[in-house]
């Protein structure tokens, strides 16, 4: 028999529905934010393996696995013992690091959209397209992102040399 290990290593308190095969209804553990839980009885291994299999579709990787993993990790599962705390805590770190990548990239692809439907409208006309994307300010904390982007048909392709660090605008 053996005791399974969830760690929540996303930034909102998550219910962890699961299945105990054999057992009629499913079961839930609420896991706050940085947190884990273990499933409140011994599983066998073909209960554990199911387990782990219905959530590893949706992002539940072994503990084992967070420093090689290079995607979002919403949870984390460890088999007889505790998730180890600078684990989750690294993970929470990556996981912060892939969303701001993939809003960066979102960011982009709206500039890129918008410069088109103002094409498709008046064709050849727009030559260069400036678009800036600031959080507003939400319960007295100032927003976190302020970025622009400029869309410019003469400006040259995207390379290494555009993405430095610390430029807040770059040409697509």
């Amino acid at each position: 028999m053996s005791k399974l290990y969830i760690a929540n290593t996303t930034m909102q308190n998550h219910t962890f529905l699961y299945r105990v095969p054999g057992e009629p209804a499913p079961k839930t553990l609420e896991i706050p934010v940085g947190q884990q839980k273990m499933i409140p009885r011994d599983l066998s291994f073909n209960e554990v393996s199911a387990i782990v299999a219905q959530h590893a579709r949706y992002g539940l990787v072994a503990a084992d696995e967070i420093d090689r993993s290079r995607d979002f990790i919403g949870h984390c599962y460890s088999v007889d013992k505790a998730v180890d705390i600078n684990k989750i805590r690294r993970a929470i770190d990556h996981n912060r690091e892939v969303l701001e990548e993939r809003g960066k990239v979102l960011r982009q692809e709206a500039a890129l959209a918008v410069n088109m439907n103002i094409e498709e409208a008046q064709p050849g006309e727009l030559k260069k397209l400036e678009m800036t994307i600031k959080e507003e300010t939400k319960n007295g904390v100032d927003g976190s992102i302020h970025e622009g982007v400029i869309v410019d048909r003469n400006a040259p392709p995207p390379d290494a040399k555009m993405n430095k660090p610390g430029r807040p605008r770059k040409s697509l």
